[in-house]
């Protein structure tokens, strides 16, 4: 609050003062004599004012001040119109008004607390975050997001500047404003870290994805390979620019082009290789019926008999068109065959 507001306020204290102590003794003839009604409620309405006059005292607040000076204003006309008791209904109603401004003073001073309670609550909330995110930024070690850290700060500080200065409205709008401010900055972090972590993934993914390929002997490297490279390397560049969403999404994009690129190149490959799979299978599975019929062990017998059926399913997939079907039987066959074999074996 500057010298010149508090200047005013004291001025016109002294004067609403002043004022009372005037109106109290003009009136004394007539509280002199046996006390009406409206005597009563005038004598009432001055006790509301000199408590609405020490409150406002201690606010400085300039619309509390308007409602008091308005409320010694109307007690006065009301004690005016008291003398010679010819107007009684007149000062009622004015002591009324004078009253209900007295009380407006009041709440006005009262609300300013509540106010300026609310408000502390809300920047030690703000300073709480504050003191919470900082580990987190400090992690995060980009420029962009320490500079979104670095505005939420200097938001809080001056808001506790315009809270010290009674300006709590400016005050609760400028803590409020460096908690949206340290939320879009969070946000920022988190999207960072998620990026890096997907865009590792993706680019292990691309490493072994390159090696199987190059074990497979294509004459050419897939399209969508090639489009998947692509859209990782658009995903690093938008990290490094900050556009940490996009950039994760490119990411999503080239790992799920990678993952069909290897499994066509698997299908392609147990496709082109299913005869040999199975025709290696088939003479396992031979030799360990040769060795299992010898040892008479029926549930080794029982386990190789599902190892053949495996077999014989494997090869309708296959002959269907439906290679990864046909695979999945070959696995369980082996599986069976070598559970089979270890029954029997020393």
């Amino acid at each position: 609050m500057n010298y010149g507001f508090d200047h005013k306020i004291n001025r016109l204290l002294q004067l609403i003062l002043i004022g009372i102590s005037l109106v109290v003794f003009m009136a004394q003839p007539v509280f002199g004599q046996s006390a009406s009604r409206v005597e009563e409620e005038i004598e009432f309405t001055d006790k509301v004012i000199i408590r609405a006059t020490q409150l406002v005292g201690e606010s400085g607040s300039a619309q509390a001040v308007q409602y008091l000076d308005k409320a010694i204003h109307l007690q006065s006309i009301a004690k005016e119109n008291m003398q010679g008791n010819t107007e009684s209904k007149s000062a009622m109603r004015y002591t009324m008004q004078a009253r209900s401004h007295a009380e407006k003073a009041i709440a006005i001073v009262r609300s300013g607390g509540e106010n300026q309670e609310l408000v502390q609550r809300e920047l030690e909330r703000t300073q709480e975050i504050l003191s919470r995110a900082q580990e987190y930024f400090d992690l995060a070690q980009l420029d962009r997001t320490l500079a979104i850290y670095e505005q939420a700060l200097s938001a809080q500080n001056k808001a506790e500047e315009l809270f010290n200065q009674n300006r709590q409205k400016m005050a609760l709008t400028s803590t409020l404003k460096a908690r949206e401010i340290l939320e879009s900055g969070l946000e920022s972090a988190r999207l960072s870290r998620q990026a890096e972590k997907e865009l590792e993934r993706a680019g292990m993914l691309i490493d072994r994805a390159t090696e199987m390929l190059r074990e497979m002997n294509l004459n050419e490297t897939p399209g969508e390979f090639k489009n998947a490279v692509k859209y990782y390397e658009e995903a690093l560049d938008l990290y490094e620019k900050g556009q940490f969403q996009k950039s994760f999404e490119n990411t999503l994009k080239s790992r799920e082009m990678i993952l069909n690129t290897i499994e066509r190149a698997e299908q392609d490959a147990q496709e082109k290789n299913f005869p040999k799979v199975i025709s290696q299978l088939e003479e396992k599975y031979s030799s360990a019926k040769d060795k299992i019929r010898s040892s008479g062990n029926s549930q080794a017998e029982k386990i190789l008999e599902r190892a053949a059926n495996e077999i014989r399913q494997a090869g309708e997939s296959y002959q269907k068109g439906n290679v990864k079907q046909g695979m999945f039987h070959l696995r369980r066959a082996n599986k069976f065959i070598g559970q089979a074999t270890e029954i029997v074996s020393p």
